[in-house]
């Protein structure tokens, strides 16, 4: 895969970082714009979908885990994330993802199916909730790769009030291998480098546009502010 340079300017860091953009798909991941679409491909799986519907109370949970409700930031990689999860739980049948509920996927077991292609039926209507029903455990395409790319030449920005959030990064100079999910944002790679004692320093390199806080915002100084950009958060 071809690699190209880019600078990376965020509040805190200017990095030059070589990474790759594309993903190796062979067929292309349902996105999460409505309407949904009735069977989805996530995460290399097929779904039915039933748009604002639960099969909620009476049918058995595996577990809930937070995540972006359908139409905000980060939905489309919250929602992969339920549904690797299940694919991961030879138990898992479906889960309810939140549009907005209560913030939360829940993964779901037993006879929590809501199918015209499997004729099986659960729950009801529920204005704040979509529910996904796993049609097919074994992959309808190769999950998404892209390469892990190492960060060099990092330059701190040592004015106020950049200054005042150093004592929290422990020393970490955002240098280092970042590890790429692929498509993770805005259609793009996202790469991320844990570091700390604890594992409780993370920087994420990832493109931001439309109204994202880094395409709106950042670089101001530079006359870069309203236009897409790669940003560095830390």
């Amino acid at each position: 895969t071809a690699q190209d340079t880019h600078t990376s300017v965020s509040g805190r860091l200017r990095v030059d970082v070589r990474h790759a953009d594309s993903a190796v798909m062979a067929c292309e991941e349902s996105g999460d714009q409505e309407p949904l679409e009735k069977f989805s491909m996530i995460d290399g799986a097929e779904w039915e979908v039933t748009e604002r519907w639960n099969c909620g109370k009476g049918y058995d949970n595996i577990s809930s885990h937070m995540q972006a409700p359908l139409g905000s930031d980060g939905s489309l990689a919250g929602r992969r994330w339920c549904a690797r999860r299940c694919l991961s739980l030879p138990s898992c049948v479906g889960f309810s993802y939140p549009h907005p509920g209560d913030g939360r996927c829940w993964l779901k077991t037993g006879d929590a199916r809501m199918s015209s292609r499997l004729e099986a039926t659960c729950g009801g209507p529920a204005t704040d909730w979509d529910y996904y029903t796993l049609l097919d455990r074994e992959p309808k395409c190769p999950k998404a790769s892209c390469i892990n790319t190492f960060v060099s030449g990092a330059s701190l920005v040592t004015s106020a009030p950049c200054s005042n959030s150093r004592g929290a990064d422990e020393g970490s100079d955002a240098n280092g291998l970042y590890v790429c999910s692929a498509r993770a944002y805005n259609g793009k790679n996202v790469y991320r480098l844990v570091e700390g004692l604890d594992a409780d320093i993370m920087w994420e390199l990832r493109w931001e546009s439309g109204l994202d806080w880094g395409a709106t915002d950042l670089g101001k100084l530079t006359g870069l502010s309203g236009k897409p950009k790669w940003v560095l958060y830390g």
